[in-house]
């Protein structure tokens, strides 16, 4: 099988006092194991510039500079991706880090589009892409507990069509038009985690007649899931009218397909998030960006089998991904597969003063509201934030000192505890400015229940 080589310089630099990782080789090869389900194989001279490297990791993803999945090889200087899906576009960037865990900036970015069976199997730099014929999708994740799909990206068959709306994660979803007939789509994807799986759709359904599909797993029972009834995209967990909510799927490792089927014409599909995870809402940040900084859900009571995945009471909500802000100065993305989407904000120790991140939200009615941060603070000197709304006072917010993950309600120090915010319907603006560099940020969640908790 022809090996198609191709070398960039990657410059890195550590966060630490003056160590610095000079130039190395980063060798891009691609080797097919099929023209529809990709592996790229990626290598690299060692560095010699520190004595302290403790490895290595790769970022990936569909968006430049937008990596939702990373890979550790520890000190392995290769790595191999597979599961890439035909005709998409992927961007490729390594980090280093030492052994303080003190990771270095991105590489220089490498860029691939994976062919399908009409175009050239070697590799490219092309920013051409071209539509996946078979609908054979994949893994997007490489813990392989999480299989993430762009409802267009499967195979798409009789009266289902793909359709545009500017909300939509990509800017396009799939339906069967009313009064078009049948149709269904199909997805998929590789397990190599064996274990009870729930599947997740963004979807919109916004009256009684146009909300409902029908899902199945590998050919077996169908599912007649009603999905939240909404004006808005909203995510909901597939669930069975009558029986279980969410359906659960034991799925042996080895390849598996998802089935989803028109049962109401009009009803809309956006995104698929296959997960192990049955407590956390999926973010469109997996897919490589999102329409917007917020995902904003009520609970809705014209579907029994279908449930809002934020809040089970009736409370407004707006969820917000850290990373999904506008992120200013030293303020950084940066990634941990324990974060909700593998992905934090933070300024790193020493990276410098001015860091900011801005969020843009919307609620549906006027109240008090309070905010919730999941959050990771080690110690004291890493432990605080600035936050404000709308351009008001100031809170300094001393986070809850902890080792993991841990959901914070917005404080202000000597003062309110939590913060309460009068806002009005619609339209606001959240300021998280840098304190304390080191102190971490995954989401948040903005709610008029006072008593919610996440």
């Amino acid at each position: 099988m022809p090996m198609i080589e191709r070398k960039d310089c990657l410059s890195k630099k550590f966060f630490t006092k003056t160590a610095f990782i000079p130039l190395f080789t980063f060798l891009f090869v691609f080797l097919p194991t099929s023209l529809l389900a990709a592996t790229v194989n990626l290598a690299w001279n060692p560095s010699t510039g520190s004595s302290n490297i403790a490895g290595y990791k790769m970022y990936y993803g569909k968006s430049s500079r937008n990596y939702a999945y990373n890979v550790d090889v520890g000190k392995s200087t290769s790595c191999s991706l597979s599961g890439l899906t035909a005709g998409k576009k992927y961007y490729f960037a390594a980090t280093a880090y030492n052994t303080n865990d003190a990771e270095s900036g991105y590489s220089s970015e490498l860029t691939y589009t994976v062919p399908t069976s009409s175009t050239s199997s070697s590799a490219t730099t092309s920013s051409s892409t071209t539509t996946n014929p078979s609908g054979l999708t994949a893994d997007y994740n490489s813990s392989s507990t999480i299989f993430a799909f762009e409802a267009e990206d499967g195979g798409i068959h009789n009266a289902m069509v793909s359709s545009g709306d500017s909300n939509a994660s990509s800017g396009t979803y799939i339906l069967v038009p009313n009064g078009s007939g049948s149709g269904y789509a199909q997805y998929t994807f590789q397990v190599t985690s064996a274990g009870n799986y729930i599947v997740w759709g963004r979807v919109l359904a916004p009256n009684g007649n146009d909300d409902s599909f029908y899902a199945s797993m590998d050919g077996g029972v169908k599912s007649t899931w009603d999905i939240t009834r909404s004006t808005k995209w909203v995510w909901d967990k597939v669930s069975h009218r009558g029986g279980a909510d969410p359906v659960s799927y034991n799925l042996s490792t080895g390849k598996h397909t998802l089935t989803i089927d028109k049962r109401e014409d009009g009803a809309k599909l956006d995104c698929v998030v296959i997960t192990k995870n049955s407590s956390s809402t999926p973010s469109t940040s997996v897919f490589g960006g999102s329409p917007s900084t917020t995902t904003t859900t009520t609970t809705s009571s014209s579907s029994s089998s279908s449930s809002s995945p934020v809040s089970t009471t009736e409370s407004v909500n707006a969820e917000i991904e850290a990373e999904d802000g506008t992120v200013s100065g030293p303020m950084e993305r940066s990634a941990d597969n324990s974060a909700s989407s593998g992905m934090y904000v933070w300024v790193r120790n020493g990276g410098g003063l001015g860091g900011s991140a801005t969020y843009t939200f919307n609620v549906s009615k006027s109240g008090k509201y309070i905010i919730w941060g999941r959050v990771l603070a080690p110690n004291n000197r890493d432990d605080s934030f600035y936050v404000s709304v709308d351009g008001g006072s100031q809170s300094t917010w001393d986070l809850a000192l902890s080792s993991k993950w841990v959901w914070d309600k917005v404080s202000h120090r000597g003062g309110a505890n939590p913060v309460t915010y009068n806002l009005s319907a619609g339209k606001h603006t959240l300021l998280i400015k840098q304190r304390e560099d080191g102190a971490k940020l995954d989401e948040f969640i903005i709610t008029d229940d006072l008593n919610y908790r996440p």
